[in-house]
């Protein structure tokens, strides 16, 4: 998302005033505090005419919603 909100040339704060969110909550997605609900991504996406950020939302989803199947066991080192 950064990358895109910086080739259009706009602030965080700009970005943030154009789809409705705060400058904070811009930046907390950007560094990884925030999971984005799908909305932000949407309106982000049109802002920046960023076609790969919709196919984020996959990503994002699986981020927000995990499966909730268990990792598989971690063998033993150091045996046999």
């Amino acid at each position: 998302m950064k990358l895109l909100r910086e080739a259009a040339g706009l602030a965080q704060a700009q970005l943030g005033e154009r789809v409705g969110y705060g400058e904070a909550q811009i930046a907390a997605v950007e560094q990884g505090r925030r999971i984005p609900r799908p909305e932000l991504v949407d309106a982000v996406d049109r802002e920046v005419g960023g076609r790969g950020v919709v196919a984020m939302k996959g990503e994002v989803a699986k981020a927000r919603y995990p499966s909730r199947t268990p990792p598989p066991p971690v063998p033993a080192s150091g045996r046999g």
